[in-house]
């Protein structure tokens, strides 16, 4: 509890909205001293409903435990093949903390959710054909006001909520500097992190919580010992957030304009000319032109395929194709005959 209480001290002024946010920000602390011992490590995610609430200041101190200084920050953008280039490069650097600073856009990337739950992963170099296969060790943060994070890396992550619940957060006056305490401070709050474990594994690790798949490792070492020194879950309403996950919301709305019976997408580009509700769902597949983009399988590959459930309805998984049409459809809607989607892809 000592060691607890020291390392509390950088983080104490900040504006948490409950308990769960004060435990996921330690929980960051302690990840940040432990990762290169975990096999995974979910991602952080920091965010306040508006700027100099102190979100970058939370990755900072614990970039600040693991390596002595700032964490490197990549710059956000919604373009995630320019996204993935940008994170191969601080991975490829070997940089210990990455953090994706002041996202503006709806966070996304598959490249992310690999790199949180695989042991290595392929990274393209920059300016080459050429892929490196590197360890997958680093912690990875992101930051923004009413930061949203899509689809299957919102489960991959743990948020940390601040609201100063004030007009201009920035403009508040706090009774020491954060990133200098833990700069002076350094050794004492490294010990108290591995205190913390430590006393929880020399206690063998009682009350475990509840497993997350994919970080077990982590869940079962961080996580719990924050629980066992009577601190709230440090993954928090995860029902809510799964709620305000946007794949969600956008599967519902494809669901309900999409026909009940069998279709092709000759079909499907025939119906969104006449109707505003079809081409409102499917706006991210109309090309320029105005067109449906019924092409190469855009729209199917693209779909929320993860096999989740919105609305009493489900998606559930597919056989694909040998053109790679499909990938997962949702369970009320008929999927025609194998050999029909092949003379469709001809044509």
């Amino acid at each position: 509890m000592d060691a607890l209480a020291v390392l509390s001290e950088p983080i104490a002024a900040l504006p948490f909205e409950s308990e769960s946010d004060r435990a996921a920000a330690l929980a960051l602390l302690i990840t940040s001293v432990l990762r290169p011992s975990l096999k995974t490590s979910p991602m952080f995610a920091v965010s306040a409903p508006s700027a100099g609430t102190g979100k970058s200041l939370v990755v900072d101190v614990a970039a600040v435990m693991a390596t002595g200084r700032r964490a490197a920050v990549i710059t956000p953008t919604p373009d995630e093949a320019e996204l993935e280039k940008r994170i191969g490069a601080c991975a490829l650097a070997g940089d210990p903390i990455l953090s994706i600073d002041n996202v503006t856009h709806i966070l996304r990337s598959d490249q992310l959710c690999q790199m949180l739950t695989q042991d290595e992963v392929q990274v393209r170099v920059l300016g080459s054909s050429k892929n490196v296969r590197i360890p997958a060790t680093s912690l990875i943060c992101a930051t923004g006001n009413n930061l949203t994070v899509y689809g299957d890396l919102n489960r991959r992550t743990i948020q940390i909520r601040l609201d100063a619940k004030c007009e201009r957060p920035e403009e508040r006056r706090f009774e020491f500097d954060a990133i200098d305490l833990a700069m002076r401070k350094r050794p004492e709050l490294v010990a108290a992190a591995l205190t913390v474990e430590r006393a929880y594994l020399s206690a063998g690790t009682p009350n475990r919580a509840s497993p997350m798949g994919g970080f077990e490792d982590w869940s079962d070492l961080v996580r719990s010992s924050l629980i066992w020194l009577g601190l709230a879950d440090c993954r928090g309403d995860v029902a809510a957030q799964r709620a305000a996950d946007p794949e969600k919301d956008e599967l519902a709305e494809i669901i309900e304009a999409l026909p009940n019976g069998p279709f092709t997408t000759r079909e499907i580009a025939l119906r969104v000319a006449d109707s505003p509700l079809l081409r409102e769902a499917l706006g991210g597949f109309i090309e320029r032109s105005g067109a449906f983009s019924s092409g190469s399988g855009s729209i199917w590959r693209d779909m929320p395929q993860r096999g989740s459930a919105v609305d009493g309805l489900s998606n559930c998984p597919v056989r694909a194709t040998a053109t790679a049409l499909f990938g997962a459809w949702p369970a009320r809607v008929t999927i025609i005959r194998r050999r029909r989607l092949a003379v469709r892809n001809r044509s």
